[in-house]
């Protein structure tokens, strides 16, 4: 929200000038302060000053090439109106953020909480993550650490800092791995549940179930050296199998609704592997786009 604030707040601003001796006005470079409106849309908190801006569907919806328009008194003085409270409503909402929550770092990073209802789920979460954070970064190969910066009660986010950009950047590339391998456990997970439906012997779904369960073993596996040759690490026997974890667990809280996102503040160098989350069923495994590449 407060990214998607500062983005627009700017372009809530506009030129008019009051034709002689007649009520019109002539305004200016209003097109992308509409713009902006629509891209605030999705704040709750405006959704009365954008209704009434869309009734001024002479302004709201004007497409002309020279971002110009001539209107009379009365419309021109609403749509000022709109602006200003939508232009003041917004600063207020920054300055509250400021105030009451800490700035976030260039290698901070947010992590949306699953809806948990069970405080035992909430405890171990937390543990899963934080083992699974400091298995791949804390070490001589990342040299990242993981420290709260801020963590609200009253929503599911908490604000953790990683100790750098490299680290911040192999989060980012971690958590789109775990999201991969999220979605084909998934469907490994789809064909366990259509075979439970068929009838066969107990002993044939037992070894149905260790072959799908070794499967995702060595799925974790081959992702997780991609992973490690992908970022250029050296590894060894004991860091690949705590990064093997890192990347199961992940992949598990993921599945339970967890979201990780890249501060605001960082350079998209070190943020471009993080996954989205708005399309995380589409999220494949980056082994088959090296493979697809070299088959082109």
């Amino acid at each position: 929200m407060k990214q998607l604030l500062i983005d627009n707040i700017d372009d809530l601003d506009f030129n008019s000038e009051k034709i002689q001796n007649i009520d019109k006005y002539d305004i200016s470079g209003f097109q992308k302060t509409i713009s902006a409106v629509n891209n605030l849309r999705e704040l709750n908190f405006l959704k009365i000053e954008i209704h009434e801006l869309s009734q001024l569907s002479n302004i709201y919806y004007d497409k002309s090439i020279n971002d110009h328009i001539r209107v009379d008194g009365t419309s021109y003085n609403e749509f000022k109106r709109l602006v200003n409270i939508i232009k003041h409503k917004c600063s207020a909402t920054l300055e509250a953020f400021d105030q009451a929550i800490p700035d976030q770092q260039e290698y901070s990073i947010s992590v949306r909480l699953p809806d948990y209802k069970d405080l035992d789920q909430l405890s171990k979460f937390f543990s899963k993550l934080n083992k699974s954070l400091e298995q791949a970064i804390v070490n001589e190969h990342v040299k990242g650490n993981v420290t709260i910066q801020n963590f609200d009660s009253g929503s599911l986010w908490v604000e953790l800092i990683l100790g750098g950009h490299f680290a911040l950047q192999f989060v980012g590339a971690l958590t789109r791995t775990a999201a991969a391998v999220r979605n084909q456990t998934y469907q490994l997970k789809i064909i366990e549940q259509h075979v439970r439906t068929l009838e066969i012997k107990n002993d044939t779904l037992e070894d149905l179930q260790k072959g799908l369960s070794k499967s995702v073993d060595v799925l974790v596996e081959a992702e997780t050296k991609n992973l490690l040759d992908q970022e250029n690490i050296q590894y060894d026997s004991e860091y690949l199998g705590q990064l093997k974890y890192s990347v199961k667990t992940l992949a598990e809280l993921i599945n339970d609704g967890t979201e990780i996102h890249p501060s605001y503040l960082a350079e998209p160098e070190y943020t471009a592997d993080f996954p989205d989350f708005d399309k995380l069923d589409q999220i494949e495994s980056t082994i088959k786009q090296i493979e697809s590449s070299t088959e082109e």
